[in-house]
This record gives C-alpha cells, sequence and structure tokens, in this order.
C-alpha cells in the first residue's frame, strides 16, 4: 500500500507539476482560459492616456489602476478579448465613459484622454463693452500675434498689399508662412510670395468656379480647404444663412492629386485643429472630422483622409473652438459644450456653462475660454494642462 501511495502521489504531483508549468507558458505567451467559451484564448491589453492626472481607472465597475502625477500612462495586459466598460474618474470632474472592445494579440488605446471639470469657473473682465471695441480688446489679452493677412485685401478682383495691386483676377487668397495662396476667377490656384510673384500653379485641371457664389480659403501647413459659399457676411457675423445660402455651401479639399474634391455642403463653419492633422467643420445641426492621421481603427476604405461623423443636436450649433488636438469646444444656442472627437461607442459630450447669445474666444496660451455675451466679457479659469 505504501508503494501504491507514494505512486499515486508521484502521479499526482507530476500532473500537478504539468498543469501549473502549461498555465504558466500559457499565460506568459498571452493565452488565458476564458470560461464563457470554455477555452483557452490570446489576450489582448488597453492603452489609457490621460492628459490632466490623477484618475482612477475603472474595468467593469471595478478599479484596477490609478495614475498618478508620476506617469499619466498606464497599459493592463492579459485581458480576456471581448468589450469592457471603461470610466476614468477625479473627483470635481465629469466621468469618461466608453465600452470598447479587447481584441486578441492587440492593444486598444485611448491616447490624448481629458478630463473635463464640472463648472469651471468663470471671471469678469470688463462690462459694458461695446461689441465693436471687442476685438481690439481681445488682441491684447489674448496677445496674438499680428495677422500678416490683415495687411491684404481684395477688391474687384484685384489683391491689395495695404494700399499697393499686386495680383488681378483673384477671388480668394489666404496667407500661409511667408507665402499667399490664392485663386483665380479662372479656377487656377496659385501659390506667391507676399509681393504676389507667382511661384507655382498648383492645379491643372482648373476648379469650376461660380460667378454667382464667393469663396474662402482656410489652409493650414500643406492642407488647403477651398468654402464655396453665397453669405459669408452671416458667417463672420455669427448668424444662421438664409436656407438659399445653405444649399450653396460647399466645401471642397485640395488632394494630394492637385485636384479639388467636394467634401460636405450646407457647411455653416470651418476650423483646423491645432495640430493641423485635423478640420471640424459643421452644419445647422451635425458636427464632422476631417481627419488625416486617424488613432483608431473606421470600417473605412483607404483614403487619404476619413470623414467622420461625430454627433447631431436638435438646436442649432453656434461656432466652435478647438480646445485640444483631441476635443472641441463649442455653443448649442446658449450652452456651452466640450465634446472628444474619438466616434468609438458613445461620444462623451459635457455641458460646462450657460451665457446669453454667447461669442467664444480661446487662448492657446493661456489655454483660458473668454467669453463675450450680453456687453460683459469673462474669462474661464484654465481649462488644458
Amino acid at each position: 500500500m505504501k508503494i501504491k501511495g507514494r505512486l499515486i502521489f508521484l502521479i499526482s504531483a507530476l500532473i500537478l507539476f504539468c498543469l501549473t508549468a502549461f498555465l504558466i507558458i500559457s499565460y506568459s505567451q498571452g493565452y488565458k482560459f476564458d470560461f464563457e467559451k470554455k477555452k483557452f484564448v490570446q489576450t489582448g491589453g488597453l492603452y489609457i492616456q490621460v492628459d490632466n492626472p490623477p484618475a482612477e481607472i475603472y474595468l467593469n465597475n471595478k478599479l484596477i489602476k490609478k495614475i498618478t502625477f508620476l506617469s499619466n500612462s498606464i497599459l493592463i495586459r492579459n485581458l480576456l478579448p471581448k468589450k469592457y466598460k471603461i470610466e476614468i474618474k477625479k473627483n470635481d470632474y465629469f466621468t469618461w465613459l466608453k465600452n470598447l472592445e479587447i481584441k486578441e494579440k492587440k492593444v486598444t488605446e485611448v491616447k490624448g484622454l481629458l478630463l473635463i471639470k464640472n463648472s469651471p469657473q468663470f471671471e469678469i473682465l470688463i462690462e459694458n463693452l461695446k461689441e465693436e471695441n471687442l476685438k481690439d480688446y481681445l488682441k491684447n489679452i489674448l496677445k496674438e500675434e499680428i495677422n500678416k493677412a490683415e495687411l491684404f485685401h481684395l477688391e474687384n478682383g484685384v489683391l491689395f498689399k495695404e494700399s499697393e495691386p499686386i495680383l488681378n483676377e483673384a477671388i480668394s487668397f489666404t496667407v500661409s508662412k511667408d507665402n499667399l495662396i490664392w485663386l483665380s476667377k479662372s479656377g487656377f490656384l496659385f501659390l506667391s510670395d507676399l509681393n504676389g510673384k507667382i511661384k507655382e500653379v498648383l492645379n491643372q485641371i482648373p476648379f469650376e468656379v461660380n460667378k454667382e457664389k464667393k469663396y474662402k480659403i482656410v489652409s493650414s501647413n500643406s492642407k488647403i480647404i477651398l468654402w464655396e459659399n453665397s453669405d459669408f457676411q452671416a458667417e463672420r457675423e455669427n448668424k444662421v444663412p438664409t436656407s438659399e445660402a445653405r444649399s450653396g455651401s460647399y466645401i471642397y479639399y485640395f488632394s494630394t492629386e492637385k485636384k479639388f474634391e467636394k467634401i460636405s455642403e450646407n457647411i455653416k463653419g470651418v476650423k483646423f485643429s491645432l495640430d493641423s492633422e485635423k478640420l471640424a467643420f459643421w452644419t445647422e445641426f451635425e458636427i464632422w472630422i476631417l481627419d488625416w492621421n486617424p488613432k483608431f481603427e473606421l470600417n473605412e476604405e483607404k483614403k487619404e483622409y476619413k470623414k467622420i461623423f461625430l454627433t447631431r443636436f436638435s438646436k442649432k450649433i453656434g461656432d466652435c473652438l478647438w480646445l485640444s488636438p483631441n476635443y472641441l469646444i463649442f455653443n448649442i444656442e446658449n450652452e456651452i459644450k466640450i465634446s472628444e472627437i474619438d466616434p468609438r461607442d458613445i461620444i462623451n459630450i459635457f455641458t460646462v456653462a450657460n451665457f446669453q447669445e454667447p461669442q467664444m474666444f480661446f487662448s492657446k496660451t493661456e489655454k483660458k475660454l473668454y467669453i463675450f455675451s450680453e456687453n460683459i466679457l469673462f474669462a474661464s479659469e484654465k481649462l488644458i494642462p
């Protein structure tokens, strides 16, 4: 019996050793037993980067990790491939929430995440400020650089630099670094120096110019957007254009193939992001993103850019600004909202303030939001790190 008992013990120990070794090797190679599927599967990971730590990370309502000031990112390994409810929390801040899928042998990433403060504080800078004096006052407090475009103006197809005519047949222009980009009446896009000397004709096939419409060129780095509209005056005054103007308002992207591609219609506004990798454009009720460097997978055909539908509202959108490369701030009537641009699952959008008929301005240096409402100029506390 003793010999038989020892043999059973040795066999049991050997089986236990082999099983333990198998589990250790499987775990080290990224395998884990999925009790729901009743089989071993390869695991995935979750990488989270928070721009304004500290924060707490929850998976399926369970606290998993804490991000501190010492490191603003974490990598959670060996997660079973399935959807997880991810919550990121911080005292006095809105909770960030998404349901994201973890895939085998892949790391799902959440980068550039910004936690938004509940009810940020605003102080009154000046009262009884007339709207016609607003621009000059903002130049002082925002410490903006001199806008070279203000040296130029168009008059009856002639582009003037201060009082000197430098170009003919122009219908729109913009200043890009030390160059002029301008569109001619014949539909050709030109690159000139700041004195009007032509360096290059950018397109070989002319754009079809509509003589009944007006045009605005919006550029950032090497990216060029052409906006066709009937009523830019309404846009400048932050008013809603007429239905006729909206129906004829289009934006086109000047692609690497040296031609204009129609992007969308009924456009109310366009803004390039601070890193020039994205363009926000919006209609009366919808916000869209053009992304030249998307950081998440989208089931779309491969193109030079991704056109991403962000969100739709039942009330009209006013102005829209970039808060950071991954966040927008905009107003829906009197509500000031901040939104991420990550389209996966739900879009995290938070209402941070209410002002009567607000006009918004964001300082990239001070990282504050300025609101002009009822002849009062307000300044927020610092919104981003």
